[in-house]
C-alpha cells in the first residue's frame, strides 16, 4: 500500500535518506507513537495546507504485521489485553499518561510498552477517522462516505519502502 506523509522539508529530506528514520509523531489521540500515513495523497495535501507543512513523502507501506483496529475481533482482543494489565497499569502509567482511559493512542502506547511479547508482532496500525468534511456529492443518498478515512501508523522503519517525495 502507498502511504502519504506531509511535513516539514528537513524531517522528510531525512526520512527520504536516512531509511532506519521515521518521522515520530507522540500521539495520544489516535493511534500512539508513530510516523503517520493517509492512503490518499489528496489527504496529505490537505494536512500540508491546514498544518503548514512544506513536503509531501511517499512510500510503499508493508502491511503483514498490522494491527487492524477496522476488525472488531482485533478490538475485542486488544481491549481484553489491556483490561488484564489494568491496575499494574494504572498505577505505572498514570502520571505520565493522565487520560490513559479515554485515548486510544495512550492505550496503545501503554500496550507497545507492557506487552512487548504480545505487540512487538506489530509494525504498523490501521484505524479510521471520519473527518468533519462535507460529504462527497456523488455518494449521496447512499450507505458509503468519503468522510471516513484509513490512518496508518508504522512504528519501525522497515516497513517504509520505495521512498520518495511528491
Amino acid at each position: 500500500m502507498n502511504g502519504f506523509h506531509a511535513n516539514d522539508k528537513t524531517r522528510c529530506e531525512k526520512f527520504l535518506s536516512d531509511y532506519s528514520y521515521l518521522i515520530i509523531s507522540e500521539d495520544t489521540d489516535f493511534l500512539g507513537n508513530g510516523m503517520y500515513f493517509w492512503e490518499q495523497q489528496s489527504r496529505a495535501e490537505w494536512w500540508l495546507r491546514e498544518k503548514q507543512k512544506e513536503v509531501i513523502v511517499c512510500a510503499e507501506i508493508i502491511t503483514d504485521a498490522m494491527l487492524d483496529l477496522n476488525d472488531p475481533a482485533v478490538c475485542s482482543r486488544i481491549q481484553h489485553l489491556y483490561e488484564r494489565i489494568g491496575s499494574a497499569v494504572r498505577n505505572r502509567y498514570i502520571k505520565k499518561y493522565p487520560k490513559m482511559d479515554m485515548q486510544t493512542g495512550v492505550k496503545l502506547n501503554v500496550l507497545f510498552e507492557m506487552c512487548s511479547f504480545y505487540m512487538d508482532a506489530y509494525k504498523v496500525v490501521r484505524g479510521t477517522r471520519v473527518y468533519d468534511t462535507e460529504e462527497s456529492l456523488f455518494l449521496a443518498n447512499s450507505k458509503l462516505s468519503s468522510r471516513a478515512v484509513d490512518i496508518y501508523c508504522i512504528r519501525t522503519p522497515e516497513v517504509a519502502t520505495k521512498r520518495v517525495r511528491v
